[in-house]
């Protein structure tokens, strides 16, 4: 079970402009690319690798770039996803071994401490999914890279 969400920038910069600016963010965060077409880039986070709870917290797992023509330019649309299965299952479990022990102090307390950090986790993803589209389109990016 995943949630979807959106971020979208327009931009006067050609598609394959763009789409090069996108391969070198997602090549500078470590993310893997999975597709790629004229208007569009598919990426994840498929990396066992090593590294703080804060900057895995703040790592889109997976998502797509997706540029569409527009009457302004090109709309840069981010679309990228939050799997909140194993969330879910963890606080089922805290409720139901709560409620199984008579402990319903115990099933509040994880439902609701489980429940934030996921609100929490979504605030940040959103953040980071913001950050990463301005970064990408932004003059400043293009100057320090050579995306063609």
């Amino acid at each position: 079970m995943k949630l979807n969400f959106r971020v979208s920038q327009t931009t006067n910069l050609e598609s394959r402009i763009v789409i090069g600016l996108i391969l070198l963010k997602l090549k500078d965060e470590k993310y893997r690319v999975t597709k790629v077409t004229n208007d569009a880039v598919a990426f994840d986070d498929y990396s066992w690798k090593i590294t703080s709870n804060i900057k895995a917290f703040s790592r889109l797992g997976s998502g797509v770039f997706e540029i569409k023509p527009s009457d302004e330019g090109n709309v840069v649309e981010l679309r990228y996803h939050i799997w909140i299965i194993a969330p879910l299952v963890i606080i089922t479990i805290a409720v139901v071994v709560g409620i199984v022990d008579n402990v319903y102090g115990f099933s509040i307390i994880a439902f609701l401490l489980f429940s934030i950090q996921e609100l929490v986790r979504i605030g940040v993803l959103k953040e980071t999914s913001n950050t990463m589209l301005k970064e990408i389109l932004s003059t400043n990016f293009m100057d320090q890279t050579d995306p063609v």
